[in-house]
């Protein structure tokens, strides 16, 4: 019995920590995040102006992501929400997006479309300390010209 109970152990131990150790390789983006308008964030002229633009995720264990995203554009209140995996396969969003995202070193990239042919993808990565995160992205409208801009995000909470 003894016999096929320690190695068993190990066995379950081994699996355990390799999981550990491969969703503790990249940052996690689990709290609560708030764009900064004045410090590196740059949008396109015709971009609308985005207020009060708060990321909430809360689960980012390395495999699994979960968040809600709310923003205000011309008084209007907007949010979606988005709950699955860094596998690089499309989850729809509450708001009708379909969103992959995969990691890549020091933090993860994503790619969406949605229902009208609209692509975006964003290229993030966060500082050392975990407290800011810049991104890369762009946004092509079906037929239209690529708009590219970038984001500076900080951790509030």
């Amino acid at each position: 019995m003894r016999r096929i109970l320690v190695p068993t152990l190990a066995l379950g131990i081994l699996i355990a920590a390799g999981q550990t150790q491969a969703a503790g390789q990249y940052p996690s983006w689990q709290g609560q995040w708030k764009i900064i308008n004045d410090t590196g964030t740059e949008y396109p002229a015709s971009f609308p102006k985005i207020e009060n633009h708060v990321i909430t995720v809360s689960k980012d264990d390395g495999n699994k992501l979960v968040y809600t995203d709310r923003w205000v554009i011309a008084g209007k209140e907007g949010s979606s929400s988005f709950d699955g995996a860094y596998d690089g396969k499309p989850y729809r969003t509450s708001d009708g997006h379909n969103q992959s995202y995969e990691h890549v070193a020091g933090g993860y990239q994503d790619h969406w479309t949605d229902d009208k042919g609209t692509v975006g993808e964003d290229h993030c990565t966060f500082t050392p300390d975990g407290l800011h995160m810049n991104c890369t992205g762009s946004t092509t409208p079906k037929g239209g010209q690529k708009l590219s801009y970038k984001e500076h995000w900080d951790k509030i909470q």
